[in-house]
């Protein structure tokens, strides 16, 4: 099928009227599902909008504000004169997408959190048999990063992450990695909902990395996974949301 062209297909589901107040949001989901329902292919091409207009009972301005939104997510791409296109998304603009929907949720953050927790210990035991001497240098120099911010008063919240980073980096699954970035970003940018991490849970915090490291050092992968462990504290009370959570912090 050329690009650009509409999938050829025997029978194509249609639009269906919108009888919803909540517009904006039913026709990005109805043209996801329209996607979807007809197996369109990148490259192939969306009815015009005053089509989906007829066919979804509104009027353009909404598709035209649904089709922008849609485009800013790396779903379509809209080419002038032409019309609008299915677009290939890849997972980094599915992840980057995904990052800015939690900046400004500190439930799901924190969940996000415990996501982390039992995703690092389903590999660690295979991140201590890959370890190499470069990434046990790095995670070391990351310590003593950890050390000097702790001593100067600070949060060392992002040389933490840097640190569970690079554990995790030899096992050479590339997704992991760009999950574990996509924590990185979410937890730099939500900081602002959750109160400061008193100074005492902090320097216990270290302490417990400092453990990690000296069982890394001995590649003993039971006494690594319980220090593991021991490093995941509970997020501190958020700010912004009243209610508890349960999550993890580094």
């Amino acid at each position: 099928m050329p690009v650009g062209q509409v999938t050829a297909k025997a029978k194509m589901k249609k639009l269906k009227p919108l009888n919803t107040t909540s517009r904006y949001r039913a026709i990005q989901d109805a043209l996801r599902a329209y996607i979807m329902d007809n197996q369109l292919q990148p490259g192939d091409r969306l009815p015009s909008e005053n089509e989906l207009a007829s066919s979804l009972g509104v009027s353009r301005n909404p598709v035209r504000e649904a089709i922008k939104s849609l485009e800013a997510l790396g779903l379509v791409e809209v080419r002038v004169g032409l019309g609008v296109f299915v677009k290939a998304s890849t997972l980094d603009d599915i992840l980057t997408n995904f990052a800015y929907s939690l900046l400004f949720d500190g439930r799901s953050v924190s969940e996000l959190y415990e996501i982390r927790q039992r995703l690092e210990l389903s590999y660690v035991r295979e991140a201590v048999q890959q370890l190499t001497d470069e990434s046990l240098h790095e995670m070391e120099r990351l310590l003593v990063e950890m050390e000097r911010e702790f001593a100067a008063g600070k949060d060392f919240a992002m040389p933490d992450l840097a640190l569970h980073r690079v554990l995790f980096r030899s096992i050479g699954n590339a997704t992991l990695i760009k999950l574990f970035d996509i924590f990185t970003t979410i937890y730099a940018n939500s900081r602002h909902l959750f109160q400061a991490q008193p100074r005492d849970e902090m320097a216990d915090d270290l302490q417990k990395h400092k453990l990690l490291l000296e069982a890394l050092r001995q590649r003993d992968e039971d006494l690594v996974v319980e220090r593991l462990r021991s490093t995941y504290t509970r997020l501190p009370e958020l700010v912004v949301e009243p209610r508890k959570t349960n999550g993890a912090t580094p």
